[in-house]
């Protein structure tokens, strides 16, 4: 049995393929937006080193992708898990509480979003680059 245009249509299914995996990526990105930005919010204010250190990487991983988001200085680990300092702007754990909270519905929200993102043709390119790929140079050494 021959069906016509089959060429074609695995061209279509690999193209989807590679397409939804992107659009999962953006998918993914979004929601590294969404932590960094209330994460922002929370984080301790002294001289804004710590929050300009805030990044979102895009993603990696061809059939699997992953986002990495974080602050890149030194000192964030003990800024973070010191629980009873005093910070008259934000406070502790300023990333792991927003990622705690956004837990909730995690699953749903990312797949709502890829196959939104699928449908309309949107993927990790068109996404706008909304905070640092990666620490800034400045924070790096702090």
């Amino acid at each position: 049995m021959s069906v016509t245009g089959d060429k074609e249509i695995l061209q279509n299914l690999k193209r989807a393929g590679v397409g939804i995996v992107d659009a999962l990526g953006a998918a993914l990105m979004k929601e590294g937006y969404a932590v960094w930005a209330e994460g922002a919010k929370r984080t301790p204010v002294d001289g804004g080193i710590l929050i300009r250190s805030w990044y979102v990487a895009p993603p990696t991983g061809a059939r699997n992708p992953e986002v990495e988001l974080g602050v890149g200085t030194k000192y964030a680990l003990p800024v973070h898990e010191v629980l009873d300092a005093f910070h008259p702007v934000g406070g502790p754990r300023f990333i792991s509480s927003v990622v705690d909270e956004r837990r909730a519905g995690y699953v749903k929200r990312i797949s709502d979003w890829a196959w939104d993102f699928f449908r309309r043709g949107v993927g990790v390119a068109t996404i706008p680059k909304l905070a640092p790929e990666k620490p800034s140079s400045e924070s790096e050494g702090v």
